[in-house]
């Protein structure tokens, strides 16, 4: 009924990205994705504008209590004056380095030679510009690892990065574009990144050629952008009664 009229009205009109693995040519796809969802035709492509916040003036602190086995500290950073899509590559890179691996800064420095968390990683996204940091911690070393984890950005932003780190995070780029055809869904998600970056087209092998040429120069600016908007601590329970 009304459920499905507005489905179709939502096809019709919005924004659709299909993707298809099967083995055949684009027209083919087309026409099998007309026959059977019979889309109406289209006067022109209509784009939902994605609204970005900028990074908020005080940065926002929330801290809670579960009955967990160790605390989970979450960093979340916004970029100013972002554009969705820019510095893709550089980005991407840029998160192996700092905390994208076992090779990565946060690993290497905040994990294994300071041993103030029990895992660490870092994610980039380049379509929203945002930067989130997440850490299995010990609660009694929530402040020193909070410190450490902004040391190493900030270490970052100046521009301290050495040619070792650079190549290991550069060939942990290529390995992981090398295993996206082992999964279908995998693909999918690759490709939908690049349309949302509004990047169309192009094969893995021009991806890693992309990536095998990318300069680390920017990496320093991109960083001095990023500012701390939020810090989430999820503490275990008792702890979290006692500090209340």
């Amino acid at each position: 009924g009304a459920t499905l009229e507005e489905g179709m009205r939502t096809l019709s009109e919005g924004e659709i990205d299909i993707y298809l693995l099967a083995p055949c040519t684009p027209g083919q796809a087309e026409r099998l994705v007309r026959r059977h969802f019979k889309l109406a035709p289209r006067s022109r492509e209509r784009l939902i504008p994605l609204g970005l916040s900028p990074p908020r003036r005080r940065v926002r602190k929330v801290r809670e209590a579960l009955d967990v086995e160790q605390g989970r500290l979450t960093l979340g950073f916004r970029m100013t004056d972002w554009r969705p899509g820019e510095s893709a590559r550089e980005g991407v890179l840029a998160n192996a380095i700092l905390g994208g691996g076992p090779a990565s800064k946060l690993f290497r420095n905040v994990r294994e030679e300071r041993s103030l968390c029990y895992d660490v990683h870092s994610w980039i996204d380049n379509v929203t510009g945002t930067i989130g940091i997440q850490a299995g911690i010990r609660p009694e070393n929530y402040d020193a690892a909070l410190k450490a984890i902004r040391a190493e950005v900030r270490a970052m932003a100046r521009g301290r990065i050495s040619a070792e780190e650079i190549g290991l995070a550069r060939a942990a780029v290529l390995s992981s574009i090398r295993t996206v055809p082992d999964s279908p869904a995998g693909l999918v998600e690759f490709f939908y990144r690049r349309r949302l970056m509004k990047r169309r087209g192009g094969t893995l092998d021009a991806v890693a050629r992309g990536f095998e040429r990318v300069s680390t120069d920017g990496i320093p600016a991109l960083f001095e952008r990023a500012k701390l908007d939020t810090i989430y601590f999820l503490d275990r329970e008792e702890l979290g009664r006692a500090t209340a």
